[in-house]
């Protein structure tokens, strides 16, 4: 994946505020190039129905008019008019400074919008290949400021976000339908979705999304959801799409998402849903790599489902050890959306969940191997001599006398004064309904740790992960940390 050049200019619409018809205001977006509805040639343009919200204020003052609202009225021509029973416009200055954005929103009560500039979480689009849902999702925005009263103010509108297309082909072996797509950029430690507010910047300066003040919905993650429409323009009924493609074809989906940029060495993750199964793709880049405001970015991505029964990430905030059977499963995705409700948690000895760094290091100045970011399972033991320690997930759906695969990342452990030490995790399962676990093996290796397994004549399914020695002088009680559980059919 490779950022290129904008596929819509950067420099937008000469927007005139000074004419007035009948006491309304109007103005003009006067290139049919302002808003994201792609055509194959990435021709942009005006739809009916589009609206713009606008602020002024006089010059310099941080008193600003209300967010008001403007109705397209010639698609053709990009006139706008204010809308005759919204707020008012701030009058009677000797000059002003506007600022304009498309969509329409209800941003609050000044430019910088009181954190109310959405990025959609999940985005949704109406059948393959169909981009008309990239425009709602679109932020465009410009300024002019000190505009003499009675003179034209021409504001640039920019583009904020940062547009995606993803190409995906199906390599399933059989018809499938393509049923959603999610980004990850959290490696870039940048929001890319939820509730921004804008930095106007000052003059000469684009208008840009201001992700260090962020509302409550914020996320490092876009989930794009394909659906059909089994109802209607006026009463619609979005389902997900059912409508398979042959092997070897493919299909285009799309996404807006806010500027971000993704480290050298640090990956991009892609996730891709479907009727055969999903799909997990990981892109890792050699050098830093901006995808930034006003840019359009192309991928090709093989759609080679596994069958994922489930992935816990443990989300990204701490829990305590007494709150792990209450955790609200943050993290965790199930191949069938309904089966998530099934999963239960429980723990043995001081198991929890941890945010951050510390998670691995916990105060200990000979803290040795590869932190895990975000939130992950700690597993030290209860005391110096009571070693074991567990997290176990339970209610898990699975197929009876079916071979399984499970992973999960695990850290090592630290340095003792003697050399280096790893701890010894055990991959336990069992059927749901008796008492005896199945132990698979014990491995004081680190890293990515696989294990295969095959179900007896049960469908529900319970697992853990134990920690089962410490440092034998009995001084310091040295733990991994694991993180990403995943159970795939094999």
């Amino acid at each position: 994946m490779a950022a290129l050049v904008a596929a819509v200019s950067c420099q937008k619409n000469e927007t005139n505020f000074s004419e007035k018809e009948e006491s309304q205001v109007v103005l003009y977006a006067n290139e049919s190039s302002s808003k994201t509805i792609l055509s194959s040639d990435f021709k942009v343009s005006w739809v009916e129905g589009d609206a713009l919200t606008v602020f002024n204020a006089e010059a310099g003052s941080s008193t600003y008019s209300d967010n008001c609202r403007f109705t397209i009225s010639e698609t053709a021509t990009g006139k706008f008019i204010k809308d005759a029973d919204d707020k008012a416009l701030v009058t009677e200055c000797a000059s002003y400074d506007w600022y304009v954005c498309y969509p329409y929103m209800q941003y609050g009560s000044n430019p910088g919008g009181t954190k109310g500039y959405t990025v959609a979480l999940a985005p949704m689009q109406v059948g393959y290949n169909n981009n008309n849902h990239v425009a709602g999702n679109d932020i465009i925005a410009g300024k002019a400021l000190a505009v003499a009263d009675g003179t034209a103010p021409n504001v640039g509108l920019h583009h904020v976000g940062t547009l995606l297309k993803f190409t995906v082909v199906n390599n399933s072996g059989k018809a499938s339908s393509i049923t959603g797509l999610t980004l990850n950029a959290s490696a870039g430690g940048s929001y890319i979705t939820g509730s921004f507010t804008m930095n106007w910047g000052a003059e000469g300066v684009n208008p840009s999304l201001d992700a260090n003040q962020m509302g409550s919905s914020k996320s490092y993650t876009c989930a794009l959801s394909v659906v059909q429409n089994n109802g209607t323009a006026e009463v619609p009924d979005y389902q997900p799409i059912e409508t398979t493609i042959e092997n070897g074809e493919s299909v285009d989906l799309y996404i807006v998402v806010a500027p971000f940029t993704i480290p050298a060495g640090k990956s991009l993750n892609l996730t891709v849903t479907g009727s055969a199964g999903t799909a997990t793709l990981t892109k890792t880049f050699s050098e830093e790599t901006k995808f930034a405001a006003g840019t359009y970015n192309t991928a090709t991505l093989p759609y080679e489902p596994i069958n994922i029964v489930f992935t816990e990430t443990f989300g990204e905030n701490s829990v305590a050890k007494e709150k792990v059977p209450s955790y609200g499963k943050a993290g965790l995705t199930t191949a069938v959306e309904s089966d998530k409700e099934n999963y239960s948690y429980s723990i043995t000895g001081n198991a929890s969940i941890a945010a951050g760094t510390n998670t691995h290091k916990i105060n200990n100045p000979n803290y040795y191997g590869t932190v895990i970011e975000g939130a992950a399972v700690k597993l030290p033991a209860t005391s110096a001599t009571t070693a074991n320690s567990g997290l176990y997930i339970k209610g898990i759906k699975v197929k009876a006398n079916t071979t399984y695969i499970f992973k999960y990342n695990k850290s090592k452990g630290s340095l003792k004064d003697t050399g280096e030490y790893n701890t010894t995790t055990v991959f336990k399962y069992k059927d749901n309904t008796v008492d005896s676990w199945n132990t698979v093996n014990s491995t004081t290796e680190v890293g990515t740790i696989t294990q295969e397994f095959t179900t007896g004549d049960y469908t529900v399914l319970d697992i853990g992960v134990e920690a089962t020695d410490r440092n034998p002088a009995g001084t310091i009680t040295y733990y991994p940390a694991l993180d990403l559980f995943q159970l795939i059919e094999k």
